[in-house]
């Protein structure tokens, strides 16, 4: 874990983004990814912001010796797991996302954004 504690690159424009949504009292803030769960909570347990958004993440749970991917949070799969926490159809203001991935649930997003890998903003159509 202090690998990945060490090695996260903070963007300041999403940081920035995220400071505006968390100060906002009418926006529901979903962190949705395909790392396994106890990890996001590892590397982000002393985070300000992680107790104050709604995490989908992959699941992961102990057998034959190691860790078994029982859930794994990527593509279409986010939007299913979306929807079972909200409903639907999927209604979204903003979604931001570094891979190509997560297409499926940017659809939904009135406001589509591609993080690059240097932490700039891309507004996609």
């Amino acid at each position: 874990m202090r690998w990945f504690r060490d090695n996260v690159t903070a963007f300041p424009l999403v940081q920035e983004r995220l400071t505006t949504y968390l100060l906002s009292s009418d926006a529901d803030i979903w962190l949705i990814t395909g790392s396994p769960q106890p990890l996001v909570e590892a590397v982000y347990f002393d985070t300000p912001w992680l107790p104050r958004v709604n995490l989908i993440a992959s699941q992961i749970q102990r057998g034959y010796g190691g860790w078994v991917l029982t859930m794994r949070c990527l593509g279409h799969e986010k939007v299913a797991q979306l929807e079972r926490k909200i409903g639907t159809p999927l209604r979204l203001y903003s979604g931001y996302s570094d891979s190509n991935q997560d297409n499926p649930l940017l659809y939904f997003c009135q406001h589509r954004w591609r993080v690059t890998p240097r932490g700039e903003l891309q507004q996609l159509e």
